[in-house]
């Protein structure tokens, strides 16, 4: 009896400290402090579009700081979508789960607050008033340039690669990942919508994985402790998010890793969707487990020849996966656990390459379904 009250005051203790994060970080994260500045055109030189928005009817473009004379990027979003504060955006979009308020306040949170450098650093938020004048104004959110692209754009190049020299490509790739997202997780703040969309590679240099350095952005879905409802990618979404019932968001965010880790190894996502009748892959997996799956799951090597991943992947990279992609949040490893894993055994030695405090700035395979 001793024993079990013990632990149901251990188990009181984390939720009541759970909600207090809750709590605080709903405020912090609202971004009710943070106010635009006028745009500065002495200041901001633009170089080009880097990529068209069309959900929030922006884009993102490249520019050259002339301050410091280095490359950002500038997140320009209309004011008629993206509001002025996160109050007005959540009145006029209800349905809405990437809220652009939230991005700007979790990464300045943890660039300037935090000083991580596991996310872009933030320059500024700027108003932009439409030119030619008449056209309408914008926010514009400017953050460090990273000239390395995503992991998206990596696993396109690496898909010569193949079985475990994949395996051991990728394995010091996911490693930094894992830490970025574990340096989020300590303060209290789960992602909510990691993707090989959302990580980015700062150099543009094609180094050795263990060299990389990682970014994490898009902090428009990212939450307290806990959460409920659906958010992030139908392929990286944990099971629990479909629930409609509250859930360890950071648990959730394991799960999008896992997916991640799987991608980068494989070359080609486990699923489509996370919800069984989108999705047989998924359900398979769900109905026979992980290690059924990879027995039937097949890809084509480059010789032509046809496998099963369970032929393929190291019992060490299997074991990981299963973990990570376990459906049940209970059962599911944990980032710190990940971490902790046999597969990244002989890549502990070498310090991750993000995640460290950033110093104060002096100024502001060929596959089946292959991806």
């Amino acid at each position: 009896m001793v024993e079990q009250d013990a632990g149901q005051t251990v188990s009181n203790a984390e939720e009541a400290s759970d909600a207090l994060l809750q709590h605080e970080h709903e405020e912090l994260l609202s971004g009710k402090s943070l106010s635009p500045e006028d745009w500065d055109t002495h200041r901001f030189r633009f170089i080009a579009i880097i990529q068209q928005a069309a959900r929030n009817q922006g884009k993102v473009e490249l520019a050259e700081d002339q301050q410091t004379g280095l490359l950002v990027a500038v997140k320009a979003m209309p004011f008629s979508w993206a509001c002025e504060s996160h109050e007005e955006f959540i009145l006029a979009h209800p349905e809405e789960n990437e809220l652009p308020w939230r991005d700007i306040a979790t990464t300045y949170y943890l660039s300037k607050a935090l000083r991580l450098n596991c996310v872009c650093e933030f320059i500024g938020l700027y108003r932009r008033i439409g030119e030619p004048p008449g056209n309408e104004s914008e926010l514009c959110f400017v953050l460090s340039y990273c000239a390395g692209g995503d992991l998206f754009s990596w696993l396109e190049r690496s898909l010569q690669t193949a079985g475990t020299d994949r395996e051991t490509h990728a394995q010091p790739l996911i490693r930094h990942v894992l830490h970025a997202v574990s340096k989020v997780h300590r303060h209290g703040l789960a992602h909510g919508d990691l993707s090989l969309e959302n990580i980015l590679l700062t150099d543009a240099e094609d180094r050795h994985p263990e060299a990389v350095q990682v970014r994490l952005i898009d902090f428009g879905a990212s939450t307290g402790p806990r959460a409920t409802g659906s958010r992030g990618k139908p392929s990286y979404q944990a099971p629990e998010v479909h629930s409609g019932a509250e859930y360890d968001a950071r648990v959730a965010d394991a799960f999008s890793l896992g997916v991640m880790a799987f991608a980068l190894v494989v070359g080609d996502y486990p699923w489509r969707s996370t919800r069984r009748h989108l999705c047989p892959c998924f359900g398979f997996a769900v109905d026979r487990g992980f290690p059924a799956y990879l027995a039937r799951r097949k890809m084509r090597r480059r010789d032509g020849t046809v496998v099963t991943l369970a032929e393929t992947l190291s019992p060490h990279v299997v074991s990981l996966l299963s973990g990570m992609l376990s459906v049940s949040p209970v059962t599911r490893l944990t980032v710190p656990a990940a971490l902790e894993h046999p597969w990244f055994a002989g890549h502990k030695a070498g310090p991750s390459t993000c995640g460290d405090p950033r110093p104060p700035s002096s100024n502001a395979a060929d596959t089946t379904g292959q991806v």
